[in-house]
């Protein structure tokens, strides 16, 4: 990569290389076909009458057109044609400049000669064409970068998306579960729960300091303690893992806890299970 280019101006610094190169050579083949010149001449002439709208056409291409693009209606037909109108003179004067300096080694010296008869308005026609191909290619060029940042932020509107997706699906916390009871409503902490019993539509709710007959079944509150450290060991009970003080095995594949509080549980077999398998 060219020093000094950033990653996003190479790609046409090295087009307009290219682009300058053909010229060059296109210009030099038609001197050597028409005019009696040595081959250092035809160089010198080449590179006179390619580098000025290869250079102008690199500026109108890459800076002028996105600014043009942003212009409303006929303000940007206007603006275009303005553009090609000076970029064709520019063109025409760096040129004939250019061609005074080539001549400054003859003895004559540095000499500008502006085109005589039929060569100054081909000259101007062939400036003009070089605009409407630079920017041409300008609007390609603007084009390829809507495209490339409309890409980007549809991607970055995607991984926005999938973020809030995945946040979303993550659980809250529950900190408080709420339960209906014969006074009322209850909320109770989560963290102070040690096991949960239940029978049908109604559930124990058993903390160090008390135990809270809810209407909730067993299978309601397992699914309101997901992500919990809590585990379902058995049809008829849940049980706070972090309110477990130890476990013993309790025969044909099951197992007894042991609450802080004193209480004790047994496992199904599944349960039992289960617990194994959280076992890091």
């Amino acid at each position: 990569m060219m020093s000094g280019v950033s990653p996003g101006q190479a790609a046409p610094v090295r087009g307009a290389a290219i682009i300058f190169l053909l010229i060059t050579l296109s210009y030099a083949l038609v001197f050597a076909a028409t005019e009696p010149f040595a081959p250092l001449s035809f160089a010198h002439w080449s590179l006179a009458n390619a580098a000025p709208p290869v250079l102008l056409g690199y500026i109108v291409a890459e800076m002028i057109v996105p600014q043009i693009v942003s212009l409303m209606g006929w303000v940007r037909w206007a603006v275009a044609a303005l553009t090609a109108t000076i970029f064709s003179l520019v063109s025409y004067l760096a040129t004939i400049v250019l061609l005074g300096l080539v001549g400054a080694g003859d003895a004559a010296g540095f000499f500008v000669q502006f085109f005589r008869g039929p060569a100054l308005p081909w000259q101007l026609l062939q400036g003009a064409a070089y605009a409407v191909i630079a920017l041409l290619i300008g609007l390609l060029r603007d084009r390829d970068r809507l495209v490339r940042h409309l890409s980007q932020a549809n991607a970055d509107v995607q991984a926005a998306l999938m973020d809030a997706h995945e946040a979303a699906a993550v659980p809250t916390p529950l900190t408080h579960l709420l339960v209906r009871c014969a006074t009322g409503m209850l909320s109770i902490d989560t963290g102070q729960i040690i096991r949960i019993a239940g029978a049908d539509d109604y559930c124990e709710i058993i903390t160090p300091t008390a135990r809270h007959l809810g209407r909730i079944s067993l299978n309601d509150c397992a699914t309101r303690l997901a992500g919990q450290p809590f585990a379902r060991v058995h049809r008829s009970h849940i049980v706070n893992l972090a309110q477990m003080r130890g476990s013993e095995s309790a025969g044909a594949g099951r197992m007894l806890l042991t609450m802080v509080n004193g209480d004790t549980v047994i496992t199904s077999r599944a349960g039992a299970r289960g617990l194994r398998d959280r076992v890091v």
